[in-house]
């Protein structure tokens, strides 16, 4: 079996989408710590040539350290308005379009507690959109107490797993002499092809 293991970021790039579609099987890590600034509540899109950040704003006061699955968003912020009028002034002329605001819209006006609930929504209906069927599991559900690499090692050995599929910038934190020990393959995917 082909796993990847992913955090639930918010609206993936389309090399996650690539790498969901070639698994057997997605494993979202939703019981990882929530780290700020990283890219469960955020990512970046292009206006003309510069960066920009789409944010979804959290509840952080006395919730250090807290997990992906538990952290909150904050609708004291008028954030969703303000990103789909982006979206609108500076993508509404792309390919698709009609069909992608849809999704965030929908995603958007449900006002999802949970910030994982709301990358879920727009995970599973960006991926239907794309034909992707591969199934979903959660690493919560698995109730595991294990260290980072230890933990991604026995999920895959309880799934069965004789490959994980990766990003390129796990190879930083990956280890693989962990893998190899255990008969699991890992295969780095680059998606720099992406066109």
């Amino acid at each position: 079996m082909k796993i990847t293991i992913h955090q639930p970021d918010f609206l993936p790039w389309p090399g996650f989408f690539i790498r969901w579609s070639n698994s057997e099987l997605l494993i979202i890590y939703d019981d990882a710590q929530f780290i700020k600034g990283g890219w469960q509540n955020r990512d970046k899109i292009l206006i003309g040539s510069n960066e920009y950040w789409l944010t979804v704003p959290i509840l952080v006061k006395n919730k250090l350290g807290q997990l992906i699955k538990d952290v909150h968003i904050n609708y004291n912020v008028k954030w969703q308005i303000k990103h789909i009028k982006t979206l609108y002034n500076n993508y509404s002329k792309s390919k698709n379009f009609s069909n992608i605001i849809f999704i965030i819209e929908q995603a958007y006006s449900k006002k999802h507690k949970y910030l994982i609930d709301l990358n879920l929504n727009l995970l599973e209906n960006l991926g239907e959109y794309l034909n992707i069927n591969t199934p979903i599991k959660f690493s919560s559900d698995y109730e595991l107490k294990s260290g980072r690499n230890n933990k991604l090692i026995d999920m895959l050995k309880i799934e069965r797993a004789k490959t994980y599929i990766s990003g390129t910038g796990s190879k930083a934190y990956l280890d693989e002499e962990l893998f190899k020990t255990n008969n699991i393959k890992i295969v780095y995917q680059n998606h720099n092809y992406l066109k």
